[in-house]
């Protein structure tokens, strides 16, 4: 199985790449490596790598549902403007204005 690698880990001399998903790790030259599946967990959880993700994505995440949100979460995803919000219309306009001129 190829690895998808989203994470580059290096330990010393150890180095291994970890997917997002799926669960695997494998070398810098993606040959398999065994890997734990609470040892991934922990890897992700303190390095920030769930800090990246939604936390509605994260509720489907098979780890996250087995071992639990990490307790040092911080959702750091761009949000999308709420275009209800006055405020974000007026800075729109402004700007459009700016461009007319």
């Amino acid at each position: 199985m190829s690895c998808e690698a989203r994470m580059y880990v290096q330990v010393s001399e150890y180095e291994m790449c970890i997917d997002d998903w799926i669960g695997c790790a494998c070398d810098i030259n993606d040959n398999d490596i065994p890997t734990d599946e609470y040892a991934l967990y922990l890897i992700r959880s303190l390095s920030g790598f769930y800090n990246y993700l939604d936390s509605l994505d994260l509720q489907f995440e098979r780890l996250i549902e087995e071992y639990g949100m990490p307790s040092n979460y911080q959702d750091k995803t761009v949000k999308f403007a709420n275009w209800d919000d006055e405020s974000i219309l007026d800075e729109v306009r402004k700007v459009a204005l700016v461009r007319e001129q």
